[in-house]
């Protein structure tokens, strides 16, 4: 098991909830935190998850969420 920070940019306002996220995340592997990042004009909106992969699996670039990568 690997462990490493993703980003999840531009999710739909609904998404960020913490059950909703913690379901998109245990699509990639096992999810450890969540940390949240609303009001940073700069970057804009997005949720980082730290995940624990197994790099035996292959790799998960992209999750299809309500018909939308």
């Amino acid at each position: 098991m690997v462990m490493a920070w993703i980003r999840l940019p531009r999710l739909p306002g609904h998404m960020y909830e913490r059950k909703i996220l913690w379901e998109i995340g245990g699509m990639i592997g096992r999810v450890a935190k969540l940390d949240f990042n609303f009001d940073n004009g700069v970057r804009g909106k997005f949720v980082r998850m730290e995940i624990y992969f197994n790099l035996g699996k292959a790799l998960i670039s992209q999750v299809l969420i309500n018909g939308v990568l």
